[in-house]
């Protein structure tokens, strides 16, 4: 049972991943330039940080 379980999760969160790429890429930003750019700013970032910035409709990369 539990790897049924597991087998589904993975399924959707593939799906998810890919709804979600479809929605950045609607934004005019390239999914995998997006991703490492945020994933580089949140080590950084502290609870008091806005995170509005890193959302995909308002996210600008780094100069």
């Amino acid at each position: 049972m539990r790897e049924a379980t597991l087998a589904g999760s993975k399924q959707r969160l593939a799906t998810a991943s890919m709804w979600r790429s479809k929605r950045n890429v609607r934004h005019g930003v390239e999914p995998l330039a997006y991703l490492r750019d945020v994933l580089s700013r949140l080590p950084s970032m502290t609870n008091q940080d806005d995170l509005g910035p890193l959302l995909p409709s308002r996210w600008k990369p780094r100069s």
